[in-house]
């Protein structure tokens, strides 16, 4: 990793919402056909929200979301350990 991408991952952790982050499920996104999930972060804030009835964007459901919460989590340990 050169120190000019440690930086922005730095400049990337200084700048989100506050870890840990955590998956919930949401209520207001409720459906018919599905339910919604949030990422909140420490605080309780909304850091991002999907509807799981996107149909082909599930996979943002299933993959991403849980894997943009377990970087953001690590991120600020891994930059310590750097």
């Amino acid at each position: 990793m050169t120190p000019d991408e440690l930086t922005r991952l730095r400049e990337l952790d200084a700048k989100a919402s506050p870890a840990p982050w955590e998956i919930t499920h949401s209520r207001h996104l409720e459906t018919m056909e599905g339910v919604g999930l949030v990422i909140e972060d420490s605080e309780g804030g909304t850091v991002a929200e999907a509807d799981s009835d996107f149909g082909h964007h599930s996979l943002f459901i299933d993959d991403a979301l849980p894997l943009m919460v377990e970087l953001r989590n690590a991120l600020p340990i891994l930059l310590t350990e750097i």
